[in-house]
């Protein structure tokens, strides 16, 4: 190959999401900084991050994906969750309890009903709705608001949450 030649390196990676991304983005900018490569990053759901360095190490431009903007997809029939297209492993509970708010957004629900709802009794502890909303935050990540505390009240699925439900 003579030294004039482009090479196209494509290299994909599956990540949680949130501020592992990030740090990933800023890593694999780090590398290329200095030898005058351009990088673009796609994310499945079409946004890209480029970002050009010169090879004195400065970055020429950037731009990113919004923090929180990914789209959920919620497949009834596998039980299959996606988060920008990447399946995510949630357990029956953390399933059951997405979906049951998806399809009851901007409506508020107490711990009580929820777990009436979702759990199907309700002579379980309501902390254990909490910690179900808990892994279930944790699992999408920092940067994603999905479920709103309503102090004093219970939980709702937060507004402006993009969740496609396929029940096929």
């Amino acid at each position: 190959m003579d030294a004039g030649s482009d090479v196209q390196v494509t290299i994909s990676l599956r990540l949680a999401g949130g501020q592992a991304q990030d740090r990933l983005l800023r890593a694999l900018q780090d590398l290329a900084a200095g030898t005058g490569i351009e990088t673009s990053i796609s994310w499945p759901d079409t946004t890209t991050w480029t970002s050009t360095v010169e090879s004195n190490g400065r970055q020429l431009a950037a731009t990113a994906p919004a923090a929180g903007q990914g789209r959920i997809g919620i497949r009834t029939a596998p039980r299959v969750v996606t988060f920008d297209g990447m399946p995510l492993d949630l357990s029956r509970l953390e399933y059951e309890l997405l979906l049951f708010l998806a399809e009851h957004p901007a409506r508020v629900f107490t711990r009580l009903q929820l777990l009436d709802h979702v759990w199907g009794h309700t002579h379980a502890g309501l902390r254990t709705v909490d910690v179900h909303v808990r892994r279930l935050r944790a699992k999408f990540g920092d940067d994603v608001a999905l479920v709103t505390t309503v102090y004093g009240i219970g939980y709702r699925l937060t507004d402006g949450v993009n969740i496609d439900i396929d029940r096929g």
